[in-house]
């Protein structure tokens, strides 16, 4: 039997109330190490392979450029050299796009999305600033700031546009800088 006669046999069972059914639901990962990164979209979504499969990853805390953004290549590269075999990623949630929101460290133990942030390539996600420890949010926010005042990465750019804005231009079919 498929969804849609599933959802509509439940709603006409309980008296025509009206029922949205989202399919199936997904659980967050737990602790995964990725035998097989790949598949490195920007510089905070890649794919992890892992020995039951593969999950696509949104790394937690931060927000990095997005494709066609200046410094969305460069983003992307640091994180495909960081998260090597052995990565470790901590998921916490799904979020709306199905991905797997996750702490990621280096086989090392060392706080990629920090490093990132450290090196102007991200900004650290403070719409989501709340999920985090507070000492990681801190270090997170301390990063940050010495990113801008020393002008690495993206801040030596005269106005860099954050990546919430750009997806919102291109929702309206806008261009983003």
């Amino acid at each position: 039997m498929n969804t849609a006669v599933v959802a509509a046999t439940l709603a006409v069972g309980l008296g025509g109330s009206s029922l949205s059914f989202a399919g199936p639901s997904q659980e967050p990962a737990g602790r995964l190490t990725c035998t097989d990164p790949r598949a490195f979209h920007d510089g905070d979504t890649f794919t992890c392979g892992h020995e039951a499969g593969f999950v696509r990853v949104r790394v937690a805390g931060i927000d990095a450029p997005e494709t066609g953004q200046g410094f969305w290549r460069v983003s992307r590269d640091l994180l495909r050299k960081r998260a090597i075999p052995g990565t470790v990623v901590d998921c916490y949630k799904v979020d709306a796009y199905e991905r797997q929101v996750c702490r990621v460290a280096s086989p090392t133990g060392a706080d990629i999305p920090l490093e990132l942030v450290q090196t102007g390539l991200a900004w650290h996600s403070r719409k989501y600033a709340f999920e985090q420890q507070p000492e990681e949010r801190e270090r997170y926010e301390a990063a940050e700031a010495l990113a801008r005042e020393r002008e690495l990465g993206l801040w030596s750019q005269s106005d860099p546009q954050e990546p919430t804005e750009c997806r919102a231009l291109r929702k309206q079919r806008q261009k983003c800088r």
